[in-house]
């Protein structure tokens, strides 16, 4: 089953996907570069090389987050591609 967000603004409706995050997944969110991350990748979805030079953080650090979130049904691997 799909969970939607609803807003109402006057004359129209915009309708967004949502996601259920379980209530021991909220702590993913207490870390400041977890929701750079998910800031980012908000904008457009990117590899953990490119984050780690856009947030200028070690590319282990995000892999830890974006595991992490992974695991939690935060994120999802898109595709994968040699670089």
């Amino acid at each position: 089953m799909q969970s939607v967000f609803v807003e109402n603004g006057g004359s129209t409706q915009r309708i967004y996907e949502s996601l259920l995050v379980e209530p021991e997944n909220l702590s993913i969110f207490s870390n400041g570069l977890a929701m750079k991350i998910i800031a980012e990748l908000g904008k457009k979805p990117a590899c953990a090389m490119d984050l780690a030079k856009k947030l200028q953080q070690h590319e282990q650090k995000i892999y830890y987050h974006l595991r992490k979130m992974k695991d939690a049904g935060i994120v999802r691997l898109e595709r994968s591609e040699p670089r």
